[in-house]
């Protein structure tokens, strides 16, 4: 629908690509940021990064046919892990809370039993 609009002149480019931005998830464009950043540093930040520049970077950081894959799937018998997966770029862990919830289980009972015996 928005390459329609863009086609019939109803928005502008910067406008395409500005909505284009905002609807990839904020942890994503926070990791996306980084790499599009390092690719050139003296972007203008008052123009949106173009849908190109965007789709560039995610198929350079998601690819999956990744040189180490087979050796890493051996070590890590359970999961594959990746510097450069899709799970990168996910941030799951809610900061928000400084509460125990942030740290792992055992990481709970150990801080908790540790302060009990204090």
């Amino acid at each position: 629908m928005a390459q329609w609009l863009k086609a019939e002149k109803i928005i502008t480019d910067n406008d395409y690509n500005t909505y284009f931005w905002l609807g990839i998830p904020k942890p994503f464009q926070t990791k996306l940021e980084t790499y599009l950043l390092a690719r050139n540093p003296s972007k203008d930040l008052s123009k949106p990064y173009t849908v190109k520049e965007v789709n560039t970077v995610v198929d350079q950081r998601l690819h999956q046919n990744r040189f180490d894959k087979p050796l890493q799937s051996a070590r890590y018998k359970h999961k594959a892990v990746s510097l450069d997966s899709e799970s990168d770029f996910e941030d799951n862990t809610d900061r928000s809370s400084e509460g125990t919830d942030y740290y792992p289980k055992s990481r709970r009972e150990k801080v908790s039993s540790h302060a009990e015996s204090q």
